[in-house]
């Protein structure tokens, strides 16, 4: 798939899980699921494979925006789309495992994505089963121990089949992740683990695949870090960490659709 579809394919995917807030108050995640738009749409249109590949969310917060790109795809069917906000519908706020939609993992407990993934890594080496396991993190979450305790894992074990995939938004729901708990340089400390890094702008898919298209490192897990903007492609999210989770206003409704629509259609 071209870098203008999947382009095209993360904004429609946006505007339409704004419209699909109707029915639930105008209430998402919307931060989270915003950001990670261009990274799912690449991971799914042109890099994971179905049948050998895994992918785990874990930073579920993000659910409703996987949601709206596998709808937009096609591997969720309208049905299960509309179901959204239902009392038992497989589609939940936080993603919940249900390996008939292809969800691996659930991922309410921020920083066990990473563990999770590494542990079906680990049965593949030791199975010799093909494909990788990508693993999405947001960059609050790397606040977990147990993210760097997987990290240092998967390097001991060379699992040159996992990719970390960390959402760099730099933004939490309390605020700045630098003013609630500032890390080192997240790449020169991946390396120092022993994993192979790689840093790019998260909303720009040639370059986003041109780095998913790389070969891997033989025993060295790979990490991406991609640089994102919480919030992307509505003006008054952007950047703001009140729409972490929020509900919008019929008149922010109103701003949102505008603008989203204005992408689609200059795409």
């Amino acid at each position: 798939m071209n870098n203008t579809d999947m382009h095209k394919i993360a904004n429609i995917a946006r505007l339409r899980l704004l419209e699909q807030s109707e029915g639930i108050k105008n209430r998402i995640h919307w931060g989270s699921s915003f950001s990670l738009m261009e990274i799912v749409t690449v991971l799914f249109t042109s890099v994971c494979d179905d049948t050998n590949d895994v992918f785990i969310l874990s930073k579920g917060h993000g659910a409703p925006g996987v949601y709206s790109i596998l709808y937009e795809i096609g591997k969720i069917d309208k049905e299960i789309w509309n179901s959204y906000g239902e009392s038992g519908s497989p589609l939940s706020e936080l993603m919940e495992f249900n390996p008939d939609l292809g969800f691996t993992c659930s991922g309410g407990s921020l920083g066990l994505g990473l563990s999770y993934g590494e542990g079906i890594a680990l049965r593949k080496k030791k199975k010799n089963e093909e494909g990788r396991v990508y693993v999405l993190l947001g960059d609050g979450e790397v606040n977990e121990g147990s993210v760097w305790e997987a990290i240092a894992s998967a390097a001991h074990y060379k699992l040159d089949n996992l990719n970390l995939i960390i959402d760099r938004n730099r933004l939490q729901s309390d605020g700045s992740t630098d003013v609630i708990l500032k890390l080192p340089d997240f790449k020169s400390c991946l390396e120092i683990f022993g994993w192979i890094v790689y840093e790019t702008d998260g909303h720009d898919c040639k370059k986003l695949l041109k780095i998913f298209e790389k070969s891997p490192i033989e025993g060295k897990p790979t990490a991406i870090i991609c640089n994102t903007v919480k919030g992307k492609g509505v003006s008054f999210m952007e950047d703001n960490p009140i729409w972490h989770d929020n509900s919008m206003s019929q008149s922010e409704f109103d701003i949102a659709r505008k603008e989203l629509t204005d992408r689609v259609a200059n795409q």
